[in-house]
């Protein structure tokens, strides 16, 4: 399985609720899995998501960020991933 998951580091009220990524991501192959996470999540959806990172062959991460905006618990994740260097194939 592979994870494509969209960082919402943006005003909820910006970014609104439709996710038009995630769900195309999530259509384009039966082994891809769609997720998001923004600033405002609880922390034990972020616990969640990085058990799902773990599980995965590869993750594919989209963040979508304002920089006035602070991380929340996506900053738990990025950690996370950022120790997972296997699952990238490029880091920007």
């Amino acid at each position: 399985m592979k994870l494509f998951l969209q960082l919402e580091l943006i005003p909820w009220q910006k970014a609104g609720f439709e996710k038009p990524l995630v769900n195309f991501a999530s259509g384009l192959s039966d082994d891809l899995i769609g997720a998001e996470l923004d600033n405002q999540s609880d922390g034990s959806i972020a616990d969640l998501v990085i058990r799902l990172c773990d599980q995965v062959a590869s993750v594919f991460v989209l963040v979508r960020a304002n920089p006035d905006e602070p991380p929340g618990v996506t900053l738990k994740l990025i950690q996370h991933l950022l120790r997972k260097e296997e699952k990238f194939t490029k880091l920007f």
